[in-house]
């Protein structure tokens, strides 16, 4: 429990081989912190467990990937940047729980970024997709998603954005409104999209 794949607090990380996670809880592809750090993916790096994050940025680091990163889990994140960046690229996240976050950008007093570019984001359970909140933005660009029963879609709080580009999703559906995934939730104006395509899928 609690491992962690790359680390750095100052300096540079790179993985170019294979990082595999899936034993234990509360595990984490990479965090990197501080202005003075920064990772990055050209390999594999494979995370799942309870708990578990895949990427954490903080106070100015960065992170990019550019090959394969696949996070799952109960109650667990995909990518998570609090006053940091992460080019997340294509990415294969599929997470449950209400305390699961497949992308998060925000919680600092500066500006904290999270782009994805290509691959999978699945929510089920009663957790969120893609979550933007103070001084947070989040990219999102030729991806797909799921937002399962119970789940939402894109949440934005505060002066949060989430900018949206050709974005393809399925909204599940429910026998009442309490168990329907919903697609927004916004309290102010933080949601920016050019073609994005959504289904419903009744059950």
């Amino acid at each position: 429990s609690k491992n962690i794949g790359m680390y750095a607090s100052s300096g540079k990380v790179e993985n170019s081989g294979e990082i595999s996670i899936t034993a234990g809880t509360d595990n984490t592809g990479a965090v990197l912190n501080g202005a003075s750090s920064s990772g990055k993916n050209t390999g594999k790096i494979s995370v799942s467990g309870t708990g578990s994050s895949g990427i954490i940025v903080t106070d100015g680091a960065s992170f990019e990937n550019t090959n394969e990163l696949t996070i799952s889990g109960a109650d667990s994140y995909g990518l998570i940047a609090k006053g940091g960046t992460v080019k997340g690229g294509t990415v294969n996240i599929d997470v449950t729980g209400t305390g699961s976050v497949g992308a998060y950008a925000g919680g600092s007093s500066s500006a904290s970024n999270v782009e994805i570019t290509g691959g999978n984001v699945n929510l089920s359970g009663g957790g969120i997709n893609f979550n933007s909140g103070q001084n947070g933005t989040l990219n999102l660009k030729d991806t797909k998603f799921i937002t399962g029963k119970e789940s939402l879609g894109f949440y934005a709080t505060g002066n949060g954005i989430i900018n949206i580009q050709n974005l393809e999703g399925t909204i599940k559906g429910g026998t009442d409104s309490t168990e329907r995934g919903t697609a927004f939730y916004v309290i102010g104006s933080g949601v920016g999209s050019t073609n994005i395509t959504t289904s419903a899928d009744i059950e």
